[in-house]
């Protein structure tokens, strides 16, 4: 048996550590251990010192390629998450993980090299997002470097990975799950983010001065229901009723928009997001005139009757275009009456934060993740806010 040293390069041709390699009598080659590039001297003298019965057999020698390919079809065909979710997990290793592990096989991947390199090469990696190249959907590396959010997410999704290599029985160092990240590194990703609010006059504004009765009916409905763009582009003729058991007239959210915009009835984001809101006297009114007038919905099956028609890149452009001739300063699409929405029900002190996650589809680790800015409305102002709250339009 003998051992050498040989120097290993990354996928850049740059050269990344140093790796004692050996071959058996019969011919079969291995590797044993790695070093830094620095750590010449020390890895020499390692070898030396090394004996035939240091050396010991991977149980199973699988290649991080060939794992990364099987566990993205796994994540692919995933039916518990949406589409675009599912598209995340796979992009976050695509672009943060895969590019910055230099090793062939699983079990050569150790937790000090996890802790030492990987850490560092995913919190330098660059922003990258999917463009269609040559008719080839594919992740574009930007200039910008990554939030802290998406370091963290990618850590997380790293791990989800190691989990499905252990359960498949693959030799991996399973010690990296051990990991967390410290408190102040938790503090500075955990930092409330101040979100851009549409102010309650502009969205009055917006709405009073819409003359599509299309588009006047689904920025009210925006407003007060605050759904996500995908749940009320879905929303049917059969999801606007009276509950008898509520005793009140509802919108059920059930369906959404996956990220082709294909219908897709009976799957959200998350379990809590199936929920029923109650609907003012003034915005039930709007639907019923609009479903009595709208020629030829979009239906699905001969089953589902879309209340509005549009894919979720026309209605952004349409809020834009909107606000843009009323001279109102917008950022983003309908999600900016979501934030409204939530703000301006949380300002009013009359809804517990069980009433806003049930309303609003939220769990509470959820809620706590996402920090909508206070409107800071005084006790009379929220008093006048929640009699007029589904008076947008007046």
């Amino acid at each position: 048996m003998k051992f050498w040293l040989n120097t290993i390069k990354n996928k850049l041709g740059k050269e990344s550590h140093l790796q004692v390699q050996g071959i058996k009598d019969d011919g079969t080659k291995f590797e044993q251990c790695r070093f830094e590039l620095n750590q010449r001297r020390i890895a020499k003298d390692y070898i030396k010192n090394l004996k035939e019965d240091d050396y010991k057999v991977p149980e199973v020698e699988v290649k991080f390629d060939d794992a990364f390919k099987g566990y993205y079809k796994v994540v692919e065909n995933n039916d518990e998450n949406q589409a675009d979710t599912n598209e995340r997990y796979i992009s976050l290793l695509k672009a943060h993980i895969q590019p910055y592990i230099d090793e062939t096989y699983l079990f050569e991947y150790k937790t000090s090299i996890f802790k030492d390199t990987t850490l560092k090469r995913i919190r330098n990696s660059k922003k990258t997002k999917w463009k269609n190249i040559n008719g080839i959907k594919q992740l574009v590396r930007q200039n910008e470097t990554i939030d802290k959010k998406t370091y963290k997410d990618a850590v997380a999704s790293f791990k989800r990975f190691i989990i499905w290599c252990d359960d498949n029985g693959w030799k991996i160092d399973t010690k990296i799950l051990r990991h967390r990240f410290t408190k102040s590194t938790r503090a500075n990703m955990e930092q409330p983010k101040i979100e851009w609010v549409p102010k309650p006059n502009n969205v009055k504004l917006l709405i009073a001065a819409e003359k599509n009765v299309c588009d006047k009916t689904l920025y009210r409905f925006s407003a007060e229901v605050g759904g996500r763009l995908n749940e009320i582009l879905a929303v049917c003729y059969d999801d606007v009723y009276f509950d008898e058991d509520l005793g009140v007239w509802v919108v059920h959210i059930r369906h959404s928009l996956g990220a082709d915009n294909s219908f897709r009835p009976d799957i959200l984001k998350t379990g809590s997001s199936n929920r029923k809101i109650e609907i003012s006297n003034e915005l039930l009114r709007m639907l019923q005139a609009w479903m009595d007038i709208q020629v030829a919905p979009k239906t699905h099956k001969k089953k589902y009757r879309r209340l509005f028609p549009y894919n979720k890149k026309h209605a952004r452009d349409k809020i834009k275009r909107a606000a843009n001739k009323l001279n109102i300063h917008w950022e983003g699409g309908l999600s900016g009456l979501r934030k409204f929405s939530t703000s301006l029900s949380k300002s009013t002190n009359v809804f517990t934060e069980e009433d806003m996650d049930k309303r609003f589809g939220n769990t509470e680790e959820v809620r706590k993740k996402h920090y909508y800015r206070d409107l800071n409305l005084n006790k009379e102002k929220k008093t006048t806010a929640i009699n007029n709250i589904y008076k947008l339009e007046e």
